[in-house]
């Protein structure tokens, strides 16, 4: 699916965007400067006339809502900037001011009011074939722990919108209309499973069909709003910038046209930003929940639930992948091949024993065994990496990144990282 200008054989695509923070305290410059950067995109991508809808903080009221950074903030990574906020105490934050907001087509307030009829108003406008784009660049809260899942975005006022009530909306809109969503707030991933009626996997798939990308899972803080814009390190702003070739501030992208067919979509684009976002966030797409959800793995677990079971087929799934004795520190298995176990590495000497066959098969058993049941993600990073490196590079690069930002966030084991 990409961004296009489609004739109206095809339908029509309606934009809207909910940015922002719940108080001028949280209302920071990047929000706004996402805002500004995605009209650019949308510019650039349609090349006419779009009907974008923008809910932004305090709307149109004049009075100061903006926080901006006075002084530049040091540069650093996440990690050190989090660390910063969290101990500094405020004498290592960067000093602050506040201003009206500079979005000069703003159709109201970050409220759930204006919105819900927002939405309500599509649903009696849009027509067979039309889409729906909704952009989400705010700030979010967390599920409460007997409902996980229905993560909030965090609006104007101190007010709240759930997963659960955005679904309900969305599935006022005729059925034959798509919806594609793409969030940055924190906790966000919940959102994704709106592709299920009230987010229950077994109430089935929700309509109209939806998909989504999302900077962060369910569970997780995400990075990106800062009083200071000239750190433009964030999930949009690597996915928007893959569709135009660079970020918010102008930093380069790679070709986000991977399948070379002259065009990029939005999964290409979400694959660009999922390798070069250099931050904290773990993104995931609606397809990742649905094929989570529908896994038919005999006694799938979710995070947290590392059973035997589980530690016996990553055991098992290394040991495949790792025949060839790529896994650091494992032996490797022999090669079952002639050819192959006719000499060693120097081409000169009998083939092993079946004695010393097994030996090293069991090692090898043993080793992965041990490395599966390793709870620390950054025990197992080294493996991961020179597992894949001969092979892909590319791959190795982005597992090495995520391992990065997943050890920061917290990670504790290898099934909350591929979660």
């Amino acid at each position: 699916m990409c961004l296009s200008a489609v004739t109206p054989a095809l339908g029509k695509d309606y934009i809207v965007t909910l940015a922002g923070g719940y108080s001028p305290k949280g209302n920071q410059a990047s929000l706004e400067a996402n805002v500004l950067f995605f009209e650019q995109v949308l510019a650039r991508v349609y090349h006419q006339p779009i009907e974008h809808t923008i809910f932004f903080a305090d709307g149109d009221d004049p009075s100061a809502d903006v926080q901006y950074s006075v002084t530049p903030e040091q540069s650093g990574q996440p990690a050190t900037d989090l660390l910063r906020q969290i101990l500094g105490g405020g004498r290592s934050s960067p000093r602050v001011a506040y201003r009206n907001h500079e979005i000069e087509a703003v159709h109201d307030r970050l409220h759930p009011n204006p919105i819900r009829a927002r939405l309500e108003e599509l649903s009696r406008r849009m027509d067979a074939g039309d889409r729906l784009l909704l952009y989400v660049t705010a700030h979010g809260s967390a599920g409460r722990e007997e409902d996980p899942f229905n993560t909030t975005i965090d609006c104007w006022d101190d007010r709240r919108i759930t997963a659960r009530q955005l679904g309900k909306w969305l599935d006022k809109l005729p059925p034959d209309c798509a919806v594609v969503m793409v969030m940055a707030q924190c906790y966000c991933g919940g959102f994704a499973r709106t592709v299920f009626k009230d987010l229950e996997v077994d109430r089935g798939p929700a309509t109209p069909l939806r998909i989504g990308f999302f900077a962060q899972q369910h569970d997780r803080a995400a990075a990106g709003c800062r009083p200071d814009i000239s750190n433009d390190r964030e999930f949009s702003s690597y996915f928007w910038g893959a569709l135009v070739g660079h970020t918010r501030n102008g930093h380069r992208m790679v070709d986000g046209d991977i399948d070379g067919d002259g065009r990029i979509s939005l999964a290409e684009a979400f694959a660009v930003a999922l390798v070069t976002c250099d931050t904290i966030d773990v993104p995931l797409r609606t397809s990742d929940v649905v094929l989570r959800s529908y896994s038919r793995i005999p006694d799938y677990e979710l995070p947290g639930q590392n059973t035997g079971d589980e530690k016996q087929r990553l055991s098992k799934a290394l040991r495949e992948l790792a025949s060839d004795g790529s896994v650091e520190g494992v032996p490797p298995a022999p090669d079952s091949s002639s050819e192959t176990s006719a000499k060693n590495v120097a081409g000169d000497e009998a083939p092993p024993s079946v004695e010393d066959a097994s030996e090293a098969d069991n090692s090898a058993a043993a080793g992965l065994d041990r490395l599966a049941d390793q709870p620390e993600l950054a025990r197992l990073e080294g493996s991961i990496e020179s597992l894949i490196e001969g092979v892909s590079p590319e791959l190795a690069f982005a597992v090495r990144g995520l391992c990065e930002q997943t050890e920061v966030s917290g990670a504790e084991s290898f099934e909350q990282f591929v979660s």
